[in-house]
């Protein structure tokens, strides 16, 4: 990493030096072509280089992921060692985690303070939160027998099962989404029907992404993982559409199913090797 990281600070001081060079010279003199062309090679760069630097803080090591996807898989081996789930090829678990660099930063309790404010200003207006405000979670591992292609559906604080269980940040409960059932399915028939469900079915999702994900998962379940008490990320145990398990009943209360010990056991330990 020593000689790459010499090579970019390099490469970042020869095109800072190269923007400034556009940009000089007496405000009266610089045109506003020379403006936009140190823009144009500034930004880029100055983003570039930003983001190579927090590259070793958002990636977690390959000996990790191994670590995390052997749990996955022994907790599956057991679902189906239990005969807890008559097609356990079928299932597949996800750890979902907030980038490390944003982790860390949730460390300081002026920005907790200053995210929670700016997240309700922006609930208040009826508007969506951002990308500065809530950033993309990383899906850190994955078990399945069956391979699926990914979806492209990213995931924020309170989009999403996986948002909204975040947002929750209750370490006991367990989310649950049926994306193959009736009230889903006939919410995603229009534009209007799904603006006007409520977001236990359309886990404040737009309705494009929605499709994708009901084209692919019948159910999901997913449990918060926290360190020192805040939301770091979630796991999640995804069913195939129209299994005959069911994670809740008609009205939308939780079934007991014995799946759901597995996914618990499996959320206790991913929290143990990510914060230990």
């Amino acid at each position: 990493m020593g000689s790459a990281l010499v090579k970019r600070v390099a490469e970042g001081a020869l095109w800072i030096a190269l923007a400034l060079f556009l940009g000089s010279g007496k405000a009266a003199d610089q045109s506003a072509l020379r403006i936009i062309a140190a823009a144009i090679v500034a930004l880029p760069t100055a983003w570039a280089f930003t983001s190579y630097l927090l590259r070793p803080f958002e990636q977690l090591t390959a000996a990790m992921r191994d670590d995390l996807e052997n749990i996955l898989q022994d907790q599956l081996l057991a679902i189906h060692a239990a005969n807890a789930y008559p097609d356990a090829p079928r299932l597949s678990f996800h750890v979902w985690t907030l980038p490390q660099w944003y982790q860390t930063v949730l460390n300081f309790k002026w920005y907790r303070r200053l995210v929670k404010w700016k997240r309700e200003r922006y609930e208040e207006e009826g508007r969506r939160s951002r990308r500065a405000i809530d950033p993309t979670l990383r899906r850190a591992a994955r078990f399945g027998f069956q391979k699926r292609q990914p979806t492209g559906v990213d995931f924020r604080n309170g989009e999403g099962i996986l948002g909204r269980c975040i947002r929750k940040n209750l370490q006991n409960e367990v989310l649950t989404v049926a994306l193959d059932s009736a009230d889903f399915q006939n919410a995603l028939d229009s534009e209007q029907s799904w603006i006007e469900a409520p977001p236990r079915i359309s886990q404040n999702l737009r309705r494009r992404p929605a499709q994708k994900l009901a084209a692919v998962y019948g159910q999901v379940a997913a449990q918060v993982l926290q360190r020192n008490g805040h939301a770091i990320g979630c796991i999640t145990l995804d069913l195939p559409p129209n299994s005959d398990i069911r994670l809740t009943d008609h009205e939308g209360n939780q079934e007991d199913q014995p799946i759901i010990e597995h996914l618990k056991v499996a959320r206790e330990l991913i929290e143990r090797r990510l914060t230990h």
